[in-house]
């Protein structure tokens, strides 16, 4: 055990490390970037992404309806979505975030 500056014990921290942290969690540190395809989803989830090039992005949500976005380039879409279409998606250079 540690002591502290006011003489008390305090036990060790454990950590598990077969529990993800919180950096894990949100996928901190790890960019993968997104081919878009009309049938294929991703193995990891889109909780939001960033296109290099200005363009559409059209997007596949979870109930399967798909709508298309504009967006600017280098700007974060914080948009959880199933997947995003090759059809209809003119931005390029996407990233999960």
């Amino acid at each position: 055990m540690a002591t502290v500056a006011d003489g008390n014990k305090v036990p060790p921290i454990y950590v598990d490390p077969h529990i993800p942290s919180k950096l894990e969690l949100c996928g901190a540190g790890k960019a993968v970037s997104i081919t878009p395809s009309n049938t294929v989803n991703p193995t990891k989830t889109i909780k939001g992404f960033i296109a290099e090039t200005a363009g559409d992005i059209a997007v596949v949500n979870f109930d399967n309806t798909v709508e298309v976005i504009t967006v600017v380039a280098g700007q974060t879409v914080p948009l959880m979505v199933k997947r995003i279409n090759a059809t209809g998606t003119t931005a390029t250079g996407m990233t999960i975030v």
